[in-house]
This record gives structure tokens, sequence and C-alpha cells, in this order.
């Protein structure tokens, strides 16, 4: 999906060829660090990946930690993955709605120039 939107966002071609590899990079860790420097602006939180932030997360060894500090990383983790999880949505939406109403009222402008005393 990161893909998705960096199309949708008309991002580099090297980028979009950059985040295709990672898709099919087999070690989620490789293609994570794949996509740091490419992850499109729109996903990004306070300038942070959230996914590589996910995954780093996840990878020091949560279970060798106290089960308070654990429920407070997990607590952590569900918020940015939701929020991620938004950002994506919203970057891939489809923008048909606006674009008809940006039509119509573009039409109602032409038409009130061509026939002005008609309004």
């Amino acid at each position: 999906m990161i893909r998705k939107v960096a199309e949708k966002l008309q991002s580099s071609a090297e980028a979009i060829d950059h985040l295709a590899k990672a898709e099919k990079e087999q070690q989620f860790s490789r293609a994570v660090e794949m996509t740091g420097d490419v992850i499109p602006q729109a996903l990004l939180v306070d300038g942070q990946n959230s996914v590589k932030l996910l995954h780093n997360a996840l990878s020091i060894g949560v279970h060798s930690q106290t089960d308070e500090n654990c429920l407070a990383v997990a607590h952590g983790i569900r918020l940015v993955l939701a929020d991620f999880s938004e950002r994506l949505n919203l970057a891939l939406q489809d923008q048909k709605g606006l674009r008809a109403a940006i039509g119509s009222i573009a039409k109602f402008i032409g038409d009130a120039k061509k026939n002005p005393g008609a309004a």
C-alpha cells in the first residue's frame, strides 16, 4: 500500500521502483530499511517513518520487559498503527466527489460568464 500512496502522490519513478523492490523482499527488516528514505511525506508522523518505528519497538525484545512496560509499548503501538492506517486510507481516498464538485462549480462560473443576465 505504501507504493500505491507513492504512485498516487506522483513520487519519483526511482522511489516507486525502490518501494516495489521492498514489497518483494522476503526479510521484513530489510524491507523496512529499504522504505526508509522513499516513504511518502504524507505517511510520516512528525518526520518519523511509522513502519520503521513499529518494527524497532517490536524488535527490542518486548517479552523480556516487565508486564507494565509491555502494556505501555503495546498501547503506543496500537495508536501508531491506527494513525498509520488512517494516513494510508486518506492518501488513497478517491477524490471523485471533490473532482465532481469542482467541475460543477467551474461549469456554473463558465455558464454565468457566458450569460451574465441569466442568474
